[in-house]
């Protein structure tokens, strides 16, 4: 199978582009939470924000495992 062109690797980017969405969405909660004064709900969307990183991070060690060259970025088209 070659990875480069394969369904697993376009799922995996998309699956990478999700976490990071998904973190930054969690960053800009945590931020409006602390302008707000709520510290326990800004910790709360800060942790989660960085599970989605840790999340995204696997994803890109797999597709930088298997890639044959060194990926600096990846298009992904996706509705």
């Amino acid at each position: 199978m070659n990875f480069e062109d394969s369904q697993t690797k376009t799922n995996l980017a998309r699956a990478f582009a999700g976490e990071c969405q998904g973190g930054a969405r969690y960053q800009f909660i945590a931020q409006k939470a602390m302008q707000e004064g709520n510290k326990n709900i800004q910790m709360l969307f800060k942790t989660l924000a960085k599970n989605e990183m840790a999340h995204a991070k696997v994803f890109w060690q797999l597709i930088s495992k298997h890639s044959n060259n060194e990926q600096n970025n990846i298009e992904i088209k996706a509705g």
